[in-house]
């Protein structure tokens, strides 16, 4: 089962980039903190890693405004901020195609 698991992980994270961001981000805000694995290098090691844009009630007062997005964003071991929203997109896109689901272009 691990080896299908590991050729399922391989396969999606060679035709989307972005599946390993969202797979470390799900591991690190489960686990807190990530071990460096043997085979596949992680995009990043912590929990406190993953970060957010501040939202309506952390804006000082009068500054915020209601149907304000609140965005997550990822900081990587190598610096780069990167926002999940997009990667999330990548990463359904590219499950639907492979369960062969109309992805948002066919919709």
């Amino acid at each position: 089962m691990n080896k299908r698991i590991e050729s399922v992980r391989e396969e999606l994270t060679s035709r989307c980039p972005d599946f390993s961001i969202i797979r470390d981000v799900a591991d690190a805000t489960k686990h807190a903190q990530l071990s460096v694995p043997k085979k596949v290098p992680r995009e990043l090691s912590s929990s406190t890693q993953v970060t957010s844009s501040p939202g309506l009630f952390h804006a000082p007062f009068g500054e915020g405004v209601f149907a304000e997005a609140a965005i997550v964003i990822a900081v990587l071991d190598n610096g780069t901020h990167k926002p999940l929203e997009p990667a999330i997109r990548s990463v359904m896109t590219v499950l639907k195609a492979t369960c062969g689901l109309p992805t948002e272009s066919e919709d």
